[in-house]
């Protein structure tokens, strides 16, 4: 599973269509999920980098993350967000696999 922030964005779309064609497992974040148009197939989950729940919650069983944050005097806050979660979920993986 692939996840992909900022899916509904330019980028984080175009990233999301490429990985769905491609038969992909794809996980959309986005703060909005009832305004996200992707594929069928894609997974779209609730998230927002203020909320570090959530983003845990996203990160559960993915293999890897592409990273699309809003630019801004708050991006490296929101990069080490994901990255903490991301790493916690991995964590916790591991830990149910012993």
């Amino acid at each position: 599973m692939i996840l992909v922030t900022g899916a509904t964005g330019t980028i984080g779309d175009a990233v999301v269509r490429q990985l769905a064609a491609r038969g992909e497992r794809t996980r959309a974040l986005t703060r909005d999920p009832a305004r996200a148009d992707l594929p069928p197939g894609v997974e779209v989950v609730r998230g927002d980098y203020a909320d570090p729940g959530s983003l845990t919650a996203a990160s559960a069983g993915v293999s890897a993350v592409f990273l699309v944050t809003p630019p801004g005097p708050e991006a490296a806050r929101y990069d080490t967000a994901l990255v903490s979660a991301a790493r916690a979920a991995g964590e916790a993986l591991r830990h149910r696999h012993r």
